[in-house]
């Protein structure tokens, strides 16, 4: 069963933070004005420090006596206390701090002394009471040591080490590593003069997910045998023992006893062995990153022959860095078929025999692996503990299950992802056990988990050291990610998100315990809100004070975190009775987040939370923030991202003194920022700063800010005045943490001459930092840039955005930035020429050396892109893409130096696309609003253009052509012309002479879409055994008058996706479909209102998704009819034995009952059907039959009264059913696997019969009035 293993790690850490304290002045001065002795003060400590000393061996015996669990989870609460009365404490002594400087401004100095010992009387005396009760607390568990038989000192964690690991295998183990073991092996067998001797390579992945495995296949690949003189297999578990593994490398290749062996004596030895030897080395399982071991231990190895190779397994990506002298292989989780394929290996057995036969057991196996998420070890282990069985029963157990009720002895996945979490440092403990409060798959940032541990004091800071908090809490992130505890997921926009893999949320839940509390749908009981629950998620709408689930949370009064989750679209809903009661009864809390939920206002209650320290009101429709909030003296985090209504922040603002993080991103409504920010020392993040015309915050705020980092967006910066008075009123010159600069006037504001003077001096003034990386100028009014801007000086800076700069005539210098990478102008209106001026004007760079995206935009006076004056191999040498839109006048040719551009769009610039230039790397053009034929161009040779130079002659050699049109002519290449490399093609809006579409031309075309062409008739083959071996993609949409295929068919045997629709007129589909479509998956058919049935011999068995629908055809909705929904009984679906999705819309009136009983095959999984107009009743048999069926969705069926009674199979998990205004009753009793359960619209459904099952995950109902109370 799963224990609390936290619980040390987070007490040992609270009593650490309260010895802290007792030496922090404002704890100190309060234990003197109470008249503490030093004596007692050394009697607390010491009370702390004996309790600590037995909290290990406290920890292991809590799990067999339950006297020493309830010690515990006791001192734990008192420990809670003691530390919110010392936040209380300090709490008290930031607010006499505020109060002193706001009294000081309005009042005598001597006033406000002469009262100061009242204001400290009314706090002490309640704050004595709870110091007395606290102590006699800790006394009363530190007189139980003794009685409970706690030992100092004891308890350590016992070994967590696995069984040494050998380098024999069973082969046929082995699934899904077939891509990893080839990468690695050219690795392996690479002989590279030049690579370093030995070759390291470091093979990394979380625990259990087949390292080992890995490496005991290439360990015994008959080639590595072949190649290699020695080979040796040492598993080094969590000692790095340099003696111990030299000593068993030694014995391997020599087999000779080290009895006896100094290091030195063995690493001579071993030396003398590896001289000039190829030899192979296998350190498995390595935890130890410790970089002086490893330089020791590799020095015999250094004078072994050229193409010897060692291979690391490890957990950690910093050991991989240290050791490794190649990238690391990174071993990622199977495939869910991967991992059946093995589940399966090892759940049969010649006793029992093949589970398999059994298709309710195949189904239920089916689920247990998908309980795995791809770790080998969790299908092995699953799969050996149903071997001895076939009973349904025992399956279905097994298969609902938590993996961590299984004990050591069942499953060896514990002790494999435990043994991770026992070799982390304690603060690394805390931070991980936190994140058991997330759900499962929920996508987090670096920074919002950094903000979140530093709100709870989970990282160890210390002003000595000179790092910021941020700092410490970044490098405990990445420790876990180097620890494969956190896997990245993506990155947008330079923002990465990151998860957890399942089994890591389960250990993180494991080791937790009750004080970790998610409320979902996967985990709706509200029971399990209980007082001593700590921290608290929650991803199910609260609607009212009466519901239950709340009333629970309230009793939660040591709470310290509510965090409101986010899951994808939905928005939750908090009544304001609710926020209220939650600020107001719960006072312990230090993290609070009502992201994208439904509330409008925060109630003043808000200010009530003294140890508050994070804050979220993201997405929101909240419109100004209570006066309160400037009271939470120990605010660390606010944000109020996309809040989109919100209109001001308090006045007091700056009484939050401890505020780091201010997130105003989004917020358009905020029209100035609050006066006194600067006094706000400790502020990191300030996304917006808003220069104030009159009453609101100056330029000069910013000075003192020298913390900033990260980005800095200032706005309505037209009301800066007095720069000559002030030149460095900002003093952003030394901010050289901010790496992105965004600097914008009112795009409305003009400027008289000499404003135009002023405004170029307000962009000197606030020339940046050096290592600034983005820079964006907006509505800048002035003729000329500073000097600055465009300066080589700025060498960091990789992305330049200016827009709007309507009076500038010419274009900085910006060639000369050694590093630009991306570059976007826009909107400078009285820009006429680009040329000299822009490269860098005559600098000995390189122009724009490293840029690989260049965009220009509503250029409404651009004429001319003049060339470079000398050529030079270097410029635009990296340009990869280039996009020009809405430059009506630009006329001329591009510069000829684009050797690496592979990407161009040309939108609205009707007379400068047809003179681009042939450049030699392009594979994708995009254009819009042409005067001549495109297909001219593309196939145009320079010659014919008047270019004399025959090297520069070429053809078209794209991967991926866009032509978008509006009313102008397409012609089609002549038969001369065949783009032979085109592997993309999109053809939108091209009217009048484009008719036909000749496949031949197209060779190695993989995507073909053509859409919006009312003319095009046909796809044509002139010869018609030709094959299309490459075509995988086909979308023919919304071209009304198109009306045939190739005669002979479509021989595509990759044809894999086929969408047609809003094809008016035709008629028939390809003929031979079932021979020539051969590995066709995915097959559309919208708004085809004549096509009356399918081709002869039907449509192909690897078909696996079908759509039939009416779709947005005008014809078809004027008919009211589908041909080829009449024939649907014809259709033969039950051939398809690889069919798992059909979606089927249909308007046609005689379909009263669906499906009929065979004629669908049993393998589907997803069954959606919608506007059967004349559908009164499903069919059970038909339905029942379908033993995979997972998600069904019924829509916008009006006649549909009645669902049998256990009318869907067991297997369902989804149920989603929509507009049927006349369904009475929906059953769902006999859905054991039911997860989803959405209904809309059905306004007189009266009844949902049964309770609901316990496997619901997700239920939403909206639009039943009639419905009564539901069981849940």
């Amino acid at each position: 069963m799963a224990t609390e293993i936290a619980a040390e790690a987070f007490l040992s850490a609270s009593i650490e933070f309260l010895l802290d304290k007792i030496a922090s002045s404002p704890v100190a001065d309060f234990l003197r004005r109470e008249k503490y002795s030093s004596f007692d003060v050394l009697k607390l400590e010491t009370l702390f420090y004996s309790l600590t000393a037995v909290l290990a061996d406290a920890g292991q015996k809590q799990i067999r006596n339950p006297a020493v669990k309830r010690w515990l989870e006791r001192l734990q609460d008192a420990v809670d206390d003691a530390e919110d009365l010392f936040d209380e404490i300090e709490y008290e002594a930031l607010k006499l701090e505020v109060e002193a400087e706001s009294r000081a401004r309005k009042r005598k100095a001597s006033e406000f002394l002469s009262n100061i010992s009242n204001l400290f009387y009314s706090t002490d005396l309640d704050m004595k009471t709870k110091m007395e009760e606290i102590l006699g607390r800790l006394e009363y568990f530190a007189n139980q040591i003794n009685i409970l038989g706690l030992e100092k000192g004891f308890g350590e964690e016992k070994s967590f080490r696995r069984i040494e690991s050998t380098s024999l295998m069973d082969e046929s183990e082995v699934y899904g590593r077939n891509a990893d073991k080839d990468a690695v092996m050219k690795v392996l067998m690479t002989d590279d003069v030049d690579s370093q001797n030995p070759c390291v390579i470091p093979i990394v992945g979380m625990g259990g997910v087949g390292k080992t495995t890995l490496a005991q296949a290439l360990f015994n690949d008959h080639k590595v045998k072949e190649v290699f003189e020695h080979k040796v297999w040492v598993c080094v578990s969590d000692e790095f023992d340099v003696c111990k593994v030299t000593e068993t490398i030694l014995r391997t290749v020599s087999s000779e006893a080290c009895n006896g062996m100094n290091l030195n004596l063995l690493q001579v030895k071993l030396r003398e062995k590896l001289t000039e030897k190829k030899f192979f080395i296998v350190l498995d399982d390595v935890w130890e990153d410790n970089y002086v071991k490893w330089e020791d231990l590799k020095k015999p190895f250094k004078d072994g022959a050229q193409g010897s190779t060692i291979i690391i397994t490890t957990r950690s990506k910093n050991v991989a860095r240290i050791m490794g002298t190649v990238g690391p292989h990174f071993l990622n989780t199977l495939t869910n078929g991967e991992c059946w394929q093995l589940f399966a290996k090892h759940a049969c057995s010649g006793f029992t025999g093949d589970f398999t036969v059994n298709s309710e057991l195949k189904r239920i196996g089916r689920d247990i692996v998908e309980k795995c998420k791809g770790l080998p070890l969790a299908a092995k282990a699953l799969g050996g503990l149903l071997r001895s069985t076939l009973d349904v029963g025992r399956w279905e157990q097994i298969a609902k299950s938590d993996i961590w009720d299984f004990t050591d002895e069942q499953s060896n996945i514990l002790p494999a992802l435990r043994l991770s979490y026992h070799y982390l440092p304690s603060h690394l403990k805390r931070c991980f056990a936190y994140c058991s409060i997330f759900p499962k798959n929920y996508e987090f940032q670096k920074e919002e988990l950094v903000l979140l541990w530093m709100a709870l004091k989970l990282v160890e800071h210390s002003e000595r050291n000179n790092r910021r908090m941020e700092e410490v809490g970044e490098k405990y992130f990445d420790d876990l990610v180097s620890m494969s505890f956190f896997q990245q997921l993506r990155t947008n926009e330079n923002t990465s998100y990151f998860v957890m893999h399942d089994l890591m949320v389960d250990l993180a839940r494991s080791v937790s315990g009750k004080y970790f509390c998610l409320l979902s749908y996967q985990n709706r009981s509200p029971e399990e809100v209980v007082m001593r629950t700590r921290h608290l998620a929650c991803s199910i709408e609260w609607h009212d004070l009466d519901d239950k689930r709340f009333s629970y949370v309230l009793e939660a009064t040591r709470l310290r975190t509510f965090l409101s989750l986010k899951i994808q679209w939905d928005r939750l809903s908090f009544s304001k009775e609710v926020v209220d009661s939650l600020l107001s009864k719960l006072q312990c809390l230090r993290v609070v987040t009502f992201c994208s939920s439904s509330i409008s206002e925060l109630p003043d209650s808000i200010g009530e939370q003294k140890h508050l320290r994070y804050l979220d009101l993201s997405s929101t429709t909240i419109r100004m923030l209570p006066k309160s909030i400037t009271t939470l003296y120990n605010l660390q985090t606010l944000k109020l991202y996309h809040c989109r209504y919100l209109e001001n922040l308090p006045k007091d603002m700056h009484h939050l003194i401890n505020l780091r993080h201010l997130d105003i991103r989004l917020c358009n409504e905020l029209l100035e920022m609050p006066g006194q920010i600067s006094k706000l020392k400790d502020l990191q993040i300030l996304s917006i700063f808003i220069v104030g015309k009159d009453s609101g915050s100056k330029i000069g705020e910013l000075r003192e800010l020298s913390g900033l980092r990260g980005e800095l967006h200032i706005k309505k910066l037209e009301n800066v005045v007095d720069v000559k008075n002030a030149p460095d009123q900002a003093n952003l010159k030394d901010k050289k943490r901010l790496e992105k600069l965004s600097l914008q006037w009112s795009f409305n504001s003009r400027s008289s001459n000499d404003g135009l003077i002023h405004e170029k001096n307000v962009l000197d003034m606030l020339l940046p930092h050096r290592t600034l990386k983005e820079l964006e100028i907006f509505g800048y009014p002035g003729k000329t840039f500073p000097s600055w801007v465009g300066d080589i000086s700025y060498g960091n800076i990789v992305f330049l955005k200016l827009i709007g700069c309507r009076y500038c005539f010419c274009l900085p210098p910006l060639g000369q930035l050694p590093f630009l990478k991306t570059l976007i102008i826009s909107e400078f209106d009285v820009v006429a020429t680009v040329g000299n001026e822009f490269y860098g004007n005559g600098s000995s760079i390189k122009p724009f050396s490293s840029l690989e995206i260049l965009t220009f935009n509503d250029m409404s006076s651009w004429k001319q892109w003049e060339p470079i004056r000398v050529e030079d191999a270097g410029t635009f040498g990296k340009l990869r893409e280039l996009k020009i839109s809405n430059c009506h006048k630009l006329t001329g040719e591009l510069p000829q130096l684009f050797p690496s551009l592979t990407k161009i769009k040309i939108y609205g610039c009707e007379r400068f696309a047809y003179s681009l230039p042939r450049i030699p790397c392009i594979r994708q053009l995009e254009i819009r609003s042409y005067e001549k034929g495109l297909f001219g161009y593309v196939f145009q040779s320079r010659r014919d253009r008047g270019v004399t130079n025959s090297s520069l002659i070429t053809t078209g050699r794209f991967d991926k052509l866009q032509i978008f049109d509006r009313n102008k002519s397409l012609e089609s290449p002549s038969p001369n012309h065949r783009l032979e490399s085109l592997e993309e093609l999109e053809v939108d809006k091209c009217d009048d002479s484009f008719r036909f579409f000749h496949m031949d031309f197209f060779p190695k075309l993989r995507e073909l879409s053509i859409y919006r062409c009312k003319s095009f008739e046909s796809l044509s083959i002139s010869d018609g055994r030709q094959c299309l071996a490459s075509l995988s993609s086909l979308c023919i949409m919304h071209c009304p008058n198109f009306v045939s295929f190739p005669e002979a068919g479509l021989p595509a045997p990759n044809l894999s996706t086929f969408r047609i629709e809003g094809c008016d007129e035709l008629k028939w589909l390809p003929r031979q479909m079932h021979n020539l479509l051969t590995s066709l998956k995915t097959l559309e058919i919208k708004g085809c209102p004549e096509i009356d049935g399918f081709p002869e011999g039907g449509l192909p068995l690897s078909l696996s998704t079908l759509t039939i629908s009416s779709g947005l055809s005008l014809k078809a909705k004027y008919l009211y009819s589908n041909k080829l929904m009449v024939s649907w009984s014809n259709w033969n679906l039950q051939r398809l034995i690889n069919l798992k999705s059909l979606t089927i819309e249909s308007e046609d009136e005689d379909v009263e009952s669906f499906p009929e009983e065979g004629r669908l095959p049993t393998t589907i999984t997803h069954l959606s059907i919608s506007k059967f107009r004349k559908l009164r009743a499903l069919d059970k048999n038909g339905l029942q039959q379908l033993t995979s069926l997972k998600e069904l969705m019924i829509g916008d069926c009006h006649e549909l009264q009645t669902i049998p009674e256990e009318v869907f199979s067991t297997s369902l998990e989804r149920l989603t059913i929509t507009y049927c205004p006349k369904l009475r009753i929906i059953p769902v009793q006999g859905l054991p696997s039911l997860e989803a359960l959405h209904i809309y619209e059905c306004p007189n459904l009266q009844t949902i019969q049964q309770e609901f099952p316990a496997s619901l995950k997700e239920l939403d109902i909206s639009g039943c009035p009639m419905l009564g109370e539901c069981k849940i």
